[in-house]
């Protein structure tokens, strides 16, 4: 009945709304990945566990809050009775909980989710659930007035968000009762030490010691409930010490020494000529990487294909950090991709996050991106030579120097860079309707206006698409070259695609320039960057001023 009854309560209920609300917005705009997403479910929980903690509060100080306490103590049933019911109720909010859980992971599942969820992560949030619950009874047999609901709520957010909000010992966090899942941060739980089982056992042993502390009120069970709350107190003690522990370098060590063996023998699959190798548990995301793959192979000239590409799935810079949890994994990873040491020079590396909806675009115009970028032979893995000297104004020292190894280049002025960006863009409708989104937002500014313009000559905005995905941040797009693509995005593709094997060979020449090209491709002629600089009154020096050699 009191279950019941606190189901029956709008504040559950907004709770139970607003947990869904959590779930769905956050994986909008990502597939779901089950080991990592499914921390999502405890922070979806947290405003159901803020709601069943006042509602069991209330719940409990009822007959003050109807002044019928002189009635209730006529009845039989004893305090101690009363507060066991209340407890219960409160446990069976857990399972319900539970059950909020599995639907959420469910629907994650539905909508394209991958790997498998932990079972310490699915029980976490519904131990939160037990905990509010046990806790607002036990404020409620202490403390029996309504304000001490709402001043206790503040309480336990103010004490998460001193331990949360402490950059010196970061693993106090883990004794609040929230910290930012991997679901919301972002972070594969592969990359992560994040201690979930002893977090569970915390959480268990704070809903003991709820409701030890709820019977001590009673006087005939004062003994007993108080060397309950002992004992409870000292097991959570002992388990809040674990969680607040380094973690052990071997641990780390360990991953690191799993993913090296995933990438130097990966399990790959192969289609078209082409390889694609996920980590365990991402298989179902080959079709998701094909799309965007063969749709750029299908408009290159069957001879000019490559036959050794391969797409090796790996956690993009964004995705390696987790405060000193990983920190081993992190400088490992770094380490070895500064020295190229992780993959050959045609990989490519989708990260492990793929969006949908209208993030879909995003994530296969990265995919696009790269692999029109292997195929026309943008290289950006490269030892300087003395020609990137005296193109860059022959800066000598510090990175520039010759033999030294570069990872990153410009494509500006360069013809094919172009046909690179066209071929990306016409992959797939995403890709299409992406690219044109992009593009509108760097208009190629070569006539100074009135108003708050400005020219930029780089397609900032398209760094963005292969850095926070596909761990690949290497050519430098130019505006123009980019507003010359969407030029042939709005033309016939047939054509488009029969003139560009015709000339394939001069088109993907990086002697060839911009303007030989856009002739070449009967493209409406762009002011040079020269004339564009001068319009705006800058002085134009070419490579000079990017300070990034151009691409091999």
């Amino acid at each position: 009945m009191e279950a019941r009854k606190l189901l029956r309560n709008p504040m559950v209920i907004l709770g139970t709304i607003l947990s869904f609300v959590i779930t769905i917005g956050v994986t909008w705009r990502d597939i779901p990945v089950l080991n990592r997403h499914d921390s999502l479910t405890v922070d979806a929980l947290v405003p159901l566990a803020a709601a069943v903690l006042v509602a069991a509060h209330l719940a409990t100080i009822r007959p003050r809050r109807y002044k019928t306490t002189e009635l209730w103590d006529s009845l039989v049933t004893s305090d101690a009775t009363m507060t066991a019911a209340h407890l219960l109720s409160a446990l069976l909010l857990a399972f319900f909980a539970l059950a909020l859980v599995l639907v959420q992971l469910s629907y994650m599942k539905v909508i394209g989710g991958v790997a498998t969820p932990r079972p310490a992560i699915i029980l976490t949030g519904p131990a939160l659930v037990a905990f509010a619950g046990g806790f607002g009874v036990a404020l409620g047999r202490w403390a029996p007035r309504i304000f001490v609901a709402p001043l206790g709520l503040a309480g336990v957010v103010a004490v998460c968000t001193v331990l949360i909000g402490n950059t010196y010992q970061h693993n106090r966090e883990w004794l609040s009762l929230w910290v930012s899942s991997e679901g919301l941060a972002g972070i594969p739980s592969e990359l992560t030490l994040r201690p979930d089982g002893w977090r569970l056992g915390y959480f268990l042993g704070l809903v003991a010691l709820a409701a030890s502390v709820a019977f001590i009120p009673d006087a005939s069970k004062r003994v007993l409930a108080a060397s309950l709350a002992t004992v409870a107190l000292v097991g959570t003690f002992l388990v809040a010490n674990q969680l607040t522990k380094e973690s052990p370098r071997d641990l780390q060590r360990a991953i690191t020494t799993q993913l090296q063996q995933g990438w130097t023998a990966p399990s790959c699959r192969e289609y078209s000529s082409v390889a694609y190798c996920p980590m365990p548990g991402y298989e179902p995301w080959i079709d998701r990487w094909r799309r965007p793959t063969e749709g750029v192979l299908v408009a290159v000239p069957a001879g000019a294909r490559p036959t050794d590409l391969r797409l090796l799935q790996a956690p993009g810079h964004t995705q390696r950090y987790d405060e000193d949890r990983n920190s081993f994994v992190s400088r490992w990873l770094d380490r070895e991709g500064r020295r190229g040491a992780l993959a050959s020079e045609t990989d490519i590396h989708p990260s492990m996050r793929w969006g949908r909806n209208s993030a879909q675009g995003e994530s296969e115009l990265s995919i696009a991106l790269m692999v029109a970028s292997r195929t026309i032979g943008l290289d950006s893995r490269f030892r300087l030579t003395e020609d990137d000297l005296q193109a860059l104004g022959d800066p000598r020292g510090g990175n520039f120097k010759v033999g030294r190894r570069r990872s990153q280049c410009t494509s500006i002025e360069q013809g094919r860079a172009i046909v690179a960006l066209w071929l990306a863009a016409q992959a797939t409708g995403a890709t299409e309707a992406e690219f044109a989104s992009a593009a509108a937002r760097v208009p190629y500014q070569a006539e100074r206006a009135d108003g708050p313009t400005y020219f930029d000559p780089l397609a900032w905005n398209l760094l963005g698409y292969t850095y926070g995905t596909s761990d690949d941040y290497r050519v430098l797009w130019g505006a123009r070259e980019t507003n010359y693509a969407l030029q042939l995005l709005g033309r016939d593709q047939t054509e488009i695609r029969a003139v560009v094997a015709e000339e394939w060979s001069l088109l993907t020449d990086p002697a060839t320039t911009t303007d030989q090209a856009a002739e070449v491709l009967s493209l409406r002629p762009l002011p040079s960057l020269e004339e564009a600089h001068d319009n705006w009154g800058l002085v134009y020096r070419g490579l000079k001023q990017w300070g990034t050699a151009p691409c091999h």
